[in-house]
């Protein structure tokens, strides 16, 4: 535990920093299921047991379309933290792989990702939007905040 409350204290910097929480804000988590994201909801699920400004919590699973995938302990986890859990069937897989049958997919499924994260942010209450992306990135501001060209690069 010692290590998510150092890493938790890194998130806190990084959001009183930059300024990316407001009161009231809900913040979508996308979640892959893997570490990074894994951990990121932990530390934000952290946060706001304490942190001044009260947030909100949610955790997005943008599901590409490969058979076999499983979100259930994905689900079981965000059950056990008290946060609302969404899964945003795409068609991502068949578009980069089936029609574009693209030989490098990984900056078009990225993208294709994000673009859903967005969209679903955008047309819900939450008022900002996280994604992990190997730790290069944790927080971005939503579309709904007015940053949608960030996600659209």
């Amino acid at each position: 535990m010692n290590d998510l409350n150092a890493f938790t204290g890194l998130v806190r910097r990084c959001v009183e920093d930059y300024d990316m929480i407001a009161p009231g804000d809900t913040v979508a988590v996308g979640v892959s299921g893997g570490k990074d994201s894994l951990v990121l909801l932990l530390a934000l699920n952290e946060l706001r047991r304490y942190y001044p400004k009260p947030f909100s919590l949610e955790a997005i699973t943008v599901e590409l379309g490969f058979e076999g995938m499983d979100f259930a302990p994905v689900a079981e986890l965000c059950a056990s933290l008290g946060v609302p859990y969404t899964r945003l069937k795409t068609d991502i897989k068949e578009i980069v792989f089936d029609v574009r049958k693209e030989d490098n997919p990984c900056a078009l499924c990225a993208k294709m990702r994000r673009r859903a994260q967005c969209t679903a942010s955008s047309q819900s209450s939450r008022s900002a939007t996280t994604l992990t992306t190997r730790s290069r990135r944790f927080c971005s501001r939503s579309c709904t905040r007015g940053a949608s060209a960030a996600f659209n690069r």
